[in-house]
């Protein structure tokens, strides 16, 4: 019955904040749309963190105009949390917000099934570059002879990182296992960047070979 209760109340949490979007003024910088909140919503009964960064840090949001904020990044959910003037907004991921920090941005894209989604991303200024989904689940805790302890909760897991490309930055593209396609996403440019991994002795599954490749690709378009 409690499990029921809690199920109803997540599903009836959601529908209220995805129907109640606002306008919020922050720092005088210009007008964000965002959901609001309670000032705490946390899961208490899951041990660990459904956050990449569990403290809020401080990041730059671009709507046209640049404004600092106090955000976190909450991976569970794919959302972006804001705090302001003690009360917290989640990003409405509408208008393709993003937020810079420490050399990266979380950067709204298109997924594959034309939801929006946000990814983890460089500065890099160019058209193509590397997205980065993080994911984490939750680890359910197991049943033995001798029952639950008082102690055992489930938990979350740690960031699972899946590759993405954008080629217009705008859409995400997985990046795909098969050599074959991998290198047909590049088109015309494929002979070229198999060469370049080729010489340079890359992995196209590891994040900072990925990079280099995508790199590359930036200097032959």
């Amino acid at each position: 019955m409690k499990k029921i209760l809690f199920f109803l109340t997540a599903i009836l949490f959601n529908t209220t904040i995805s129907s109640q979007s606002l306008t919020t003024s922050i720092n005088g910088y210009g007008k964000i749309d965002t959901f609001r909140l309670p000032y705490n919503y946390d899961h208490p009964e899951i041990d660990g963190t459904a956050y990449s960064n569990e403290n809020y840090q401080l990041g730059e949001i671009n709507t046209g105009k640049v404004s600092e904020v106090l955000f976190r990044f909450n991976v569970r959910s794919n959302e972006i949390e804001i705090k302001y003037n003690k009360n917290i907004y989640l990003l409405d991921k509408k208008n393709g917000y993003s937020i810079s920090f420490n050399h990266f941005k979380y950067q709204v894209f298109k997924n594959p099934k034309g939801k929006q989604e946000f990814y983890l991303t460089s500065l890099n200024k160019k058209k193509t570059k590397l997205l980065i989904a993080e994911r984490k689940t939750v680890n359910t805790r197991i049943f033995q002879s001798s029952g639950y302890s008082d102690n055992d909760k489930n938990s979350y897991s740690k960031i699972k990182e899946t590759y993405y490309i954008s080629f217009d930055n705008k859409t995400s593209i997985k990046i795909p296992k098969r050599e074959k396609q991998f290198y047909k996403m590049f088109g015309k440019k494929g002979t070229k960047i198999k060469k370049f991994i080729s010489k340079k002795q890359l992995n196209k599954n590891k994040k900072n070979d990925l990079l280099k490749i995508i790199n590359y690709y930036n200097t032959l378009v």
